[in-house]
């Protein structure tokens, strides 16, 4: 099976994983500034969209760190911990203190006051950057697995972890935010991994029809565990499995048949998913602030000006710092040390 196929489900999934990420972070602003009410359709959107989008990214990292590294020894182990240190440590250290900065200059306008720029660097990152930090961690102490056996016993150990989080054997140790972080979303990266070893083309053909099904499925019993405040230990991880599982599936067979007009657009957005993620709080927030000191209030100009903001604004920042030559090492640092994803 081609490379070049399985890297474009990769892409689009990583393409909706952003969009959803963005736009639960902008509905939680809006409502949060009182520009629209909240309401059981938003709030269910916000609930269910966070069982999901996260882990699709933490699925899509696991698969390609298995595809593309090899760590088998200490020393290509230490190369990894530089190689991510810096490929994710620049963009993570550039956007979180252009983020602290904003918050300290627009306390009063924007969500949430700005704390202690070390606490919020190193102990408890700020949304959506935390990612970045969980992420750093998860790759400096996950190998990657030779063969299939070992890559189910590494699945076993990161479902043991994932159970530890779900039932709190330590609350004091579970308070701290990197085990914390790192027992919930080390079981994703793992299952991504784990993708290397099947053959998704087969399956994505074989159980198409049960993967659509699956979604709809997922979508009734978040309508249904939300409406009745069903509260079940481990439904969320379940969801988000049912969610994820569906999501591959149809991603990846939507990446064998030729789309036009959409395979387009993905593949747009799929180069600059990483600047959209990065900036998209920032941008939001800055046009909010904007239409607030304009004294305009209205959801209906803040709702379209923010969502487009808030996507093509990274878009067009993008484009400028490639411009300049050397800027753009702070979005992607890695294509300057000649090392893969």
């Amino acid at each position: 099976m081609p490379s070049v196929k399985r890297d474009v489900w990769v892409d689009n999934v990583k393409v909706i994983a952003c969009l959803l990420v963005f736009l639960g972070h902008f509905v939680k602003s809006i409502i949060q500034a009182n520009i629209v009410h909240s309401n059981d359709i938003l709030l269910w959107f916000v609930q269910t969209i966070y069982l999901f989008h996260v882990p699709l990214f933490f699925i899509c990292s696991g698969y390609l760190f298995q595809k593309y590294s090899l760590i088998s020894n200490l020393a290509s182990w230490k190369n990894n911990v530089i190689k991510k240190g810096i490929a994710l440590g620049v963009p993570y250290l550039t956007f979180s203190i252009c983020n602290w900065i904003l918050q300290s200059i627009f306390s009063g306008s924007i969500n949430g006051e700005a704390g202690n720029i070390f606490d919020v660097l190193f102990v408890h990152p700020s949304s959506p950057f935390w990612f970045l930090y969980i992420l750093y961690f998860i790759f400096i102490i996950t190998p990657t697995f030779k063969t299939y056996k070992i890559a189910i016993f590494g699945l076993l150990i990161a479902l043991a972890l994932k159970m530890y989080s779900i039932i709190t054997i330590n609350p004091h140790i579970n308070q701290i935010y990197l085990i914390r972080q790192i027992t919930v979303f080390e079981v994703w990266f793992v299952i991504g991994q784990c993708l290397n070893f099947i053959d998704l083309e087969i399956i994505s053909k074989k159980y198409i029809n049960q993967a659509r099904a699956l979604g709809v499925i997922f979508i009734v019993l978040s309508i249904l565990l939300y409406y009745f405040n069903i509260r079940i230990i481990g439904k969320n991880f379940v969801l988000g499995l049912m969610a994820c599982s569906a999501s591959i599936i149809i991603f990846f067979n939507f990446s064998l048949k030729p789309h036009n007009f959409m395979d387009c657009q993905f593949k747009y957005l799929a180069n600059y998913t990483m600047s959209i993620f990065l900036m998209h709080v920032i941008a939001a927030a800055f046009f909010r602030i904007l239409l607030i000191k304009l004294g305009i209030t209205s959801p209906f100009i803040h709702v379209p000006v923010g969502i487009s903001m808030g996507i093509f604004a990274p878009i067009f920042a993008t484009e400028i710092i490639k411009k300049i030559k050397g800027a753009d090492f702070i979005l992607y640092p890695a294509k300057y040390l000649n090392f893969n994803r």
